[in-house]
Order: structure tokens, then sequence, then C-alpha cells
């Protein structure tokens, strides 16, 4: 197993690299954008944590908000359409 880190560089650009190859899997304009890149990279490997790395240095780890989003959502709009029969 291995961790992805989303770091930004000199540029202003934000890369999503493996942590055990030091090989950077994909860039992005956006830190958002590198995330959910690190995202997808991680569901097609084990990977074991996605670390977020801020301008500042600080380090987070990344949390997937957006899997329980869909989920909430789907379940809300069930709910919406049973109402209107």
């Amino acid at each position: 197993m291995t961790r992805l880190h989303v770091v930004s560089d000199a540029r202003g650009m934000w890369r999503v690299v493996d942590e055990a190859s030091a090989t950077t899997l994909s860039e992005h304009q956006s830190s958002s954008a590198a995330e959910l890149a690190a995202w997808r990279h991680a569901r097609a490997a084990r990977v074991e944590a996605i670390l977020l790395h801020d301008r500042y240095f600080r380090v987070h780890p990344a949390v997937d908000y957006l899997g329980t989003a869909r989920a909430g959502r789907h379940r809300d709009r069930g709910r919406v359409m049973a109402h209107r029969r």
C-alpha cells in the first residue's frame, strides 16, 4: 500500500504524487481538481491515505465528502419524489 500526496509547486500548479515511487501521477490548476484526481487514483489502486499539503506547508488527511454527498443527495431525492406521488 502507498500514500498519495496533493502538493503545490512553484508555478502554482497542484500535483498528485505517489509516495512510494515519488512520481507525479497528474497535474492540475486547482487543489480541488487535484484532490478529486487523487481520489480517482486511490480507488483504482491500493492507497492507504491521501494527504493534502496546503501552501503553508501544513498537511491534512483528505476526507471523502464526495461519496457521502452523492449518497445523501440520491436518498433525499427519493424522499422528494415519494412526496410528489
